[in-house]
């Protein structure tokens, strides 16, 4: 794709209008247009992550780290106005091999992700076999 050297984590919209991808440096939120051919910058930040886009196609949700520890953030794509959804401060995660986190949407559009409640946390198991 014409402009896309140093871009990783493509994410089509939707809709197929649009396409977000992440700077290998992982400051940036990028958005590439498709009809006109062109990426322009959606939001910057520090170590931003796994962008995943709303079902209504108006959002691009991402993690990003601040100052208050790991965040799940959206940024609106036609104002580029950044909310916070989630702050991840004293919630234990789920870390993958990959080395990410998973984040996701229900079919509301809240939030999910993979909390780590450890493997010790079952006290009794009741099992009825076929």
């Amino acid at each position: 794709m014409p402009g896309s050297t140093g871009l990783f984590g493509p994410r089509w919209s939707p809709n197929g209008l649009y396409i977000a991808a992440v700077t290998v440096d992982q400051k940036k939120l990028m958005l590439f247009r498709v009809d006109a051919g062109r990426w322009s910058e959606l939001t910057s930040g520090n170590e931003i992550e796994l962008p995943n886009w709303s079902r209504d196609g108006q959002f691009v949700n991402f993690e990003s780290s601040s100052e208050n520890g790991s965040e799940l953030l959206r940024v609106n794509i036609s104002t580029r106005q950044v909310e916070r959804l989630v702050n991840f401060k004293g919630i234990p995660r789920y870390l993958l091999i990959t080395g990410n986190y998973w984040n996701g949407q229900a079919a509301d559009g809240s939030p999910l992700i993979m909390r780590d409640v450890g493997s010790r946390e079952i006290y009794a198991l009741d099992m009825q076999w076929p």
